[in-house]
């Protein structure tokens, strides 16, 4: 009868070059390494502690030699866009994932293997920025520590400590924002009421479509944020209500519109194209773009 955890002894501290080799299997599982020993006594004593070491453990350890972290981050980078088409990863986050490995590429810990990164060698890394750059980066590096123990890659991960970062210290009060208005241009007049009237981040006031903008219920739909939680509608201030009012007739579908793109009748095929009014190019429009038929970067104008 076979006991559970039984280990098979195949070659025992076989001496390969300099040092010696244990070789054994547990439950049908083959383990094999170098015992950095040039001994055989101590090499077998390795190989003892090896084997108690995995029969505690439920033998689900890997000994092989891990992998350096910049090999081990092509296979996590191809995972959290896996999580991502499946739903199971904000795009966001996965955004947020690549750019700390941006960082953590140009440092000396990409070159050194999983096993042996601890918590004193993340805290000697330096990243360009503040502390919520060096912040993203060391994010992404436990992260990646914590996969690597679950698919058997090291023992267990160290403790990431992240950096200090500072807070908002100010806010715009009454008086500021009266400063503010007075002297901005337009459109970043009507940008700065819409933030501070509907409480949306900057990026989810210039991403508001006319479309959103609901008159009969006096209210704005926001339906991009971070989360899912910031998909509501916000009432319209009288202040908001007259300022979009006024970019009502702008002919864009975006209420902050990044250029004027008012569409032509059809082509040479009957076709409607949007026309762009500063580089003169025209295309068909398609639906995942219609505004940008250069290409160009977004310019408020």
């Amino acid at each position: 009868m076979v006991m559970p955890h039984s280990a098979s002894l195949l070659g025992a501290s076989r001496k390969r070059g300099k040092y010696f080799h244990y070789e054994f299997m547990i439950d049908g599982r083959k383990y094999r390494g170098t015992t950095k020993e040039t001994v055989k006594s101590r090499a077998q004593t390795v190989e003892a502690l090896l084997i108690a070491d995995v029969r505690n453990r439920g033998g689900h350890i890997n000994l092989r030699k891990a992998p350096l972290l910049r090999m081990f981050a092509q296979r996590f980078l191809e995972f959290t866009e896996a999580q991502q088409i499946a739903q199971h990863l904000d795009l966001d986050t996965l955004r947020y994932y690549k750019s700390g490995w941006k960082s953590l590429e140009r440092t000396q810990i990409a070159n050194m293997r999983i096993d042996l990164i601890g918590t004193s060698d993340a805290a000697t890394l330096s990243f360009p920025g503040g502390a919520s750059n060096a912040n993203q980066a060391l994010r992404a590096l436990s992260r990646m520590l914590h996969l690597a123990v679950e698919w058997n890659l090291i023992r267990a991960a160290p403790r990431i400590k992240l950096r200090e970062e500072q807070g908002r210290t100010s806010l715009i009060d009454s008086n500021t924002e009266s400063l503010l208005l007075e002297h901005a241009p337009q459109p970043l007049r009507d940008v700065l009421v819409t933030v501070m009237d509907t409480g949306m981040r900057p990026e989810e006031a210039m991403r508001i479509q006319w479309e959103h903008v609901h008159w009969d219920r006096n209210a704005v739909f926001n339906p991009h944020g971070k989360t899912a939680k910031p998909r509501r509608f916000v009432p319209l201030s009288s202040r908001l209500r007259e300022s979009l009012g006024r970019r009502r007739d702008n002919g864009g579908r975006w209420v902050f519109s990044i250029c004027q793109v008012p569409v032509r009748p059809s082509d040479d095929r009957g076709q409607a194209v949007d026309f762009h009014s500063e580089c003169g190019k025209g295309r068909r429009p398609r639906a995942e773009s219609t505004c940008y038929p250069c290409g160009s970067r977004p310019v408020l104008r």
